[in-house]
């Protein structure tokens, strides 16, 4: 029985060998495939600085006139580059009134 015993706990011993060898492999591939960073540096990427350019003047129309669909519309907007923007639009409302909307904004009121 003392034969038996002996290699009983021989097979279990092997057992468990075998579990911590393969437990470490998976371990160590584990580790191959994670991201060569060293403890204390930060990631090396820093999102660019956005550049926000000077107002610069400009100015646009455009209107479309429908008479198959009924549209009926226009803007207009200009900007001198000194932050002041002018500009109108009208719109053909659905009881056949035009709307008209003049508008000014700067940096100031808004």
């Amino acid at each position: 029985k003392q034969v038996q015993f002996i290699e009983t706990h021989q097979s279990i011993l092997v057992h468990i060998r075998m579990k911590v060898q393969i437990t470490l492999l998976c371990v160590l591939a584990a580790c191959q495939g994670a991201p060569q960073v060293l403890v204390g540096q930060g990631s090396s990427y820093h999102a660019p600085v956005p550049v926000y350019e000077d107002d610069k003047p400009y100015s646009f129309e455009y209107g479309v006139h429908d008479d198959y669909s009924g549209a009926n519309f226009n803007h207009g907007e200009s900007a001198d580059g000194a932050g002041n923007v002018d500009g109108s639009y009208s719109v053909l409302l659905p009881d056949g009134r035009t709307q008209n909307v003049n508008y000014h904004a700067d940096d100031y009121s808004g």
